[in-house]
């Protein structure tokens, strides 16, 4: 049973051709894509660091935002899916949860980014505190920013 307060966001676009092939390669595709991003939104301030075990977002190569095991990939007919369980990290507020990144379909194709089970250290549970302030004015308003460029980059065509 998931803990209690637990995060769950979605964000979805539909492409006219897939964003990346049927394939692990592909899958693997949508997961370095994504952590592009994530370098280009933030003007290179945060960025992916492989740990070999993993991926640590770090803020300015210094401090570990949040770690990720290591991608977990699913391919089916018409689907794949680049899955990064978290690990912990300065913004988590424990091991648990998931960043998933998926395309389903083969013509057109639904391109997506999800948080799953991911307990926020600022998004504390039943409270509006300072902590909750930050993760409402920034830490929530990021991950939308750059999940919209993501997904508009997908839409535009290959990754």
């Amino acid at each position: 049973m998931p803990r209690r307060g637990a995060a769950y966001a979605e964000q979805r676009i539909s492409a006219a051709v897939p964003a990346v092939p049927v394939s692990d390669a592909g899958a693997r595709r949508l997961g370095s894509a994504y952590w592009e991003e994530v370098r280009r939104f933030s003007r290179g301030l945060v960025r992916g660091r492989d740990r070999g075990e993993g991926l640590e977002l770090r803020l300015a190569g210094v401090i570990p935002l949040l770690r990720f095991g290591v991608p977990v990939t699913t391919v089916s007919a018409d689907a794949v899916e680049c899955r990064y369980p978290i690990t912990g990290g300065l913004l988590a507020a424990g091991p648990g949860g998931f960043l998933v990144l998926s395309q389903r379909g083969t013509g057109p194709a639904e391109v997506s980014i999800a948080v799953e089970e991911f307990h926020s250290r600022l998004a504390v549970d039943g409270r509006i505190g300072f902590r909750r302030r930050i993760f409402d004015v920034l830490q929530a308003p990021l991950h939308e920013g750059i999940g919209r460029r993501y997904l508009a980059r997908a839409a535009r065509g290959p990754l």
